[in-house]
């Protein structure tokens, strides 16, 4: 009879710790589905709408990191095919680097949606003859012509070369600028992608743009449109591309990013450029020192020994209204 008594006992106590959990999760789902108008009558009520919203974003950004939770979404986005994707975003940080008289490497970073783990994209790269290398045999030829020609101009701008599109074959191919271009503080999805680029025409001039795509469309093109020389030689060794042969240039951009974190930067406003005081031994010397953002440019004024991406000692700091900021403008002196 006793123990009969003591299994009521502990079946009452286990309805009712139960009916507590239930009622708290209720509450507690209640409160995170408040809409404005009623939660913010009540200071109270909204702080505590607020700070529970934290806190679940928290639990799902440590679950999303998790193995496991990797593992599961890797294996529904197979399934799904796609179906639980967002719109796709531009990619932006385009480079490359001519591996020889005919072929590239070329570098890009995604902008997945940050809030939606089952993302999937594709990458389409879109090359043409470069527009300077195009127009200077028209312009040897026509240097004779009159400048004001408005019939000529129009013809020249009716025969400009059509964009060429492939679909990009991911590889992967250590960026040498991947460690000075990104941040550990930026996101872990939009990491940096490459692919190999075979049989363009030899010895080209030759301007690039990626856009990403799924089943719900396209992106935008990049804003950044950039240029490669592809050289004479056969074979591009480390110490020419050191050198520079080969290497890409931007040629058109859109927004400015933080050579630091790549954040892209306001249309108006001011960007920040650094004044170095000891160019780098090891590292980039043709580095603009910048645009920096406030939050990169505070971070490395605190540090002991304040440096740029190219690991040049910094002395001071100028402000450049992004109009007249330019990620190729040469530094101060």
């Amino acid at each position: 009879l006793k123990l009969v008594r003591v299994h009521v006992c502990i079946v009452a106590l286990g309805h009712t710790a139960m009916g507590n959990a239930a009622t708290f999760a209720v509450g507690t789902l209640g409160v995170l589905a408040l809409p404005d108008a009623i939660a913010m009558q009540s200071e109270a009520l909204f702080e505590t709408r607020e700070n529970l919203r934290r806190l679940l974003w928290r639990l799902l950004a440590l679950l999303m990191h998790n193995p496991l939770f990797e593992a599961f979404a890797w294996c529904l986005r197979r399934c799904c095919c796609e179906r639980l994707s967002s719109n796709c975003r531009p990619p932006h940080s385009l480079r490359a680097q001519a591996l020889s008289s005919s072929d590239l490497v070329l570098w890009w970073t995604s902008r997945p949606p940050p809030n939606n783990p089952f993302h999937e994209e594709r990458y389409i790269v879109s090359w043409r003859g470069a527009p300077s290398a195009v127009s200077s045999p028209r312009a040897a030829a026509g240097a004779g012509a009159e400048s004001g020609n408005d019939h000529c101009e129009a013809q020249a701008e009716e025969e400009e070369e059509p964009w060429r599109e492939e679909v990009l074959e991911e590889c992967e191919f250590e960026d040498p600028d991947a460690s000075k271009g990104t941040s550990s503080s930026s996101s872990s999805s939009a990491r940096r992608r490459s692919a190999v680029l075979e049989g363009l025409p030899p010895q080209a001039s030759l301007c690039f743009r990626v856009c990403a795509v799924n089943r719900y469309g396209r992106s935008d093109w990049s804003k950044e449109e950039i240029e490669v020389d592809l050289p004479k030689v056969d074979r591009v060794t480390r110490q020419l591309a050191a050198k520079g042969l080969g290497r890409s240039r931007v040629v058109s951009s859109g927004p400015r990013f933080c050579v630091q974190c790549r954040t892209p930067q306001e249309e108006r406003g001011e960007a920040f450029f650094a004044d170095v005081v000891c160019r780098p031994v090891v590292g980039s010397r043709d580095c603009a020192h910048g645009p920096f953002c406030a939050r990169c440019r505070q971070g490395v004024s605190e540090q002991v020994l304040p440096s740029c991406v190219c690991r040049a000692l910094i002395g001071s700091w100028r402000e450049v209204p992004i109009g007249k900021a330019t990620s190729t403008a040469p530094p101060a002196s």
